[in-house]
């Protein structure tokens, strides 16, 4: 996958952003774009060193899931810019993300930057919390796009080496311990082993594959239209396009975001030959029929060895089956939440939710007689927070307004949220951490007019899992908000 986040970076922040940042930190114009151009490669170098191992890669595609990082946020970040609470709320994320990558050696980090660009420390803390999230909105994008897995979004950051290698500052890569960017790619090849080597030789075998086969279905064509007439005209390119559809499903689904690319230079070719068979195809009306046959019962005999070929690539890509699997299925659990449904609240309001959601089930308890006691509990885990933060995503906020108006529907109502993490970190942290996560969900629901005498909070930190915190759907799992029912 040939592709520079540098330069995308760049070209989606561009000089008039990066005025409005210097403008918001008390900087030069000439300071901000010196950071700029020191911090966006540490933040890509910083998740290239973590990308090297499959669990730091599971770890970054955990994060890009859990902080709805999907590039949606790089069509508005003008707002983002301007100041004020978008700008605050964007920093606050951004720290979340520069803690995780980067973890102890953040200081350091901050200290080279600040060295390279001539900004202030503060400034340079800043800034870099504000790039952070449009890095991993680029990254969610480019993942989204090319529908990568761990292993494709960590070739996918290798593959920066040398766009990154001479922008960081001096003495990244000592700092981050793996002395230079050829030795962590080496040691990434070593981490991943066969299953790095695997999806790059089933990428480039399945481009050659189709760029040869592609080529064959070409020539076979040309040879029919020089005996075929006005309709094989007509017909022969829909038949060079099914074959090549043919050729192209099996292989798209078992090499990998590598292959696709290349067979885009397979697929141009095929173009030039198709419209080459166009021109010159005569009107030899007689011979169309037979000719029209031929060619369908090439491309027939092109698409079988396709497939063939394709079931061979797809074997020795086996070993990454299990993360494309593991995305498919989430894709399809998430797919099944998106389905909106209606619930019809005392005094005839009808509520709008996501079917299955947590705020359905509970408004369904309530409208239903359901008894207190604590014992019935709705999981809210898919409200997403900023890394690290309490701070609620819009989407997450309007999650919580439906439950405001659940409870404003029954007002004698009273519950209790119970705010739970993963291991990950400090577990007294993880405490607070989870204790602020309830109080911002309790705020939120004040604002919207419930009663904060009706809402009681806890933070349990990561001493109650629901799942094993040894993998990232685990992890995502336990950090969770609980809501019970006490009186």
């Amino acid at each position: 996958m040939n592709v520079n986040l540098l330069d995308l970076l760049k070209g989606q922040i561009g000089s008039h952003l990066i005025g409005k940042a210097a403008s918001f930190l008390g900087e030069s114009s000439n300071g901000a774009t010196s950071g700029l151009n020191s911090i966006l490669p540490s933040i890509l170098g910083g998740l290239m060193s973590q990308a090297s191992t499959p669990d730091g890669a599971g770890g970054i595609m955990d994060m890009l899931t859990s902080g709805g990082h999907d590039g949606g946020m790089l069509d508005n970040l003008g707002d983002l810019f301007g100041g004020g609470d978008a700008t605050t709320g964007l920093v606050n994320s951004g720290g979340g993300i520069v803690r995780s990558i980067f973890g102890n050696k953040l200081g350091g980090v901050i200290d080279m930057i600040t060295s390279a660009s001539g900004m202030s420390r503060s400034s340079s803390t800043s800034m870099i919390s504000m790039l952070a999230p449009i890095v991993m909105g680029m990254i969610g994008r480019q993942k989204k796009e090319h529908n990568l897995d761990a292993s494709g979004l960590a070739q996918m950051l290798m593959g920066q080496k040398d766009h990154i290698a001479s922008a960081v500052p001096s003495g990244f890569a000592e700092h981050l311990g793996f002395g230079s960017f050829d030795d962590l790619e080496t040691k990434s090849k070593s981490s991943w082993g066969s299953l790095w080597s695997s999806a790059t030789g089933a990428a480039g075998a399945g481009a050659d594959y189709v760029k040869d086969t592609g080529s064959r279905v070409a020539e076979g064509g040309q040879e029919a239209a020089a005996a075929g007439g006005g309709m094989l005209k007509k017909l022969l390119p829909l038949l060079l396009l099914l074959g090549l559809g043919i050729l192209l499903f099996p292989m798209l689904r078992g090499c990998g975001g590598e292959a696709a690319d290349k067979m885009g230079d397979a697929a141009g070719t095929l173009k030039n030959k198709t419209t080459n068979v166009v021109k010159a195809t005569g009107d030899a009306a007689k011979g169309a029929a037979k000719a029209t046959g031929d060619a369908a019962k090439g491309a027939a005999n092109a698409a079988g060895n396709a497939a063939k070929g394709a079931g061979n690539a797809v074997g020795d890509a086996a070993k990454g089956a299990a993360n494309a699997a593991g995305n498919a299925a989430s894709a399809a659990g998430n797919a099944v939440k998106g389905v909106m449904g209606a619930i019809k609240l005392p005094g005839g309001k009808e509520l709008k939710v996501l079917q299955g959601s947590a705020e359905e089930k509970f408004a369904n308890f309530l409208g239903k007689g359901g008894k207190a006691g604590g014992k019935e509990i709705f999981n809210f885990n898919d409200l997403t927070f900023a890394t690290g933060s309490a701070n609620l995503d819009a989407a997450s906020q309007s999650r919580v307004k439906n439950l405001a108006a659940v409870l404003q529907a029954y007002p004698k109502t009273k519950i209790r949220l119970d705010g739970h993490t993963d291991n990950t970190g400090d577990a007294t942290k993880n405490r607070t951490l989870s204790k602020q996560r309830a109080d911002a969900v309790k705020a939120l629901l004040t604002k919207a007019g419930i009663n904060a005498g009706r809402i009681a909070t806890r933070g349990l930190g990561d001493t109650k899992p629901v799942a094993p915190n040894n993998t990232p759907q685990g992890k995502a799992k336990n950090r969770r908000i609980e809501l019970r029912v006490v009186k």
